[in-house]
């Protein structure tokens, strides 16, 4: 949706000689990159230890003490 608004709005700027209207593309690079950065900042948090492959806590002992009982 920005993207395409940033396209249009250039275009628009162009057809009415609006040399101000030139940096929409740019502006809407930015709200993309803003809504991206968003939306991982939401989804980090809760899924950090899934996506970093994290083991439960008290695990690796518990290998531990089994691996030197056998």
């Amino acid at each position: 949706m920005f993207v395409i608004l940033g396209i249009a709005l250039v275009w628009a700027g162009n057809v009415w000689n609006l040399p101000w209207l030139v940096y929409a593309d740019s502006l809407a690079g930015l709200a993309v990159a803003g809504v991206i950065l968003w939306v991982w900042f939401a989804a980090w948090p809760p899924h950090a230890d899934a996506l970093l492959d994290a083991a439960p806590a008290g695990l690796q002992d518990q290998l531990v003490t089994e691996v030197w009982q056998h």
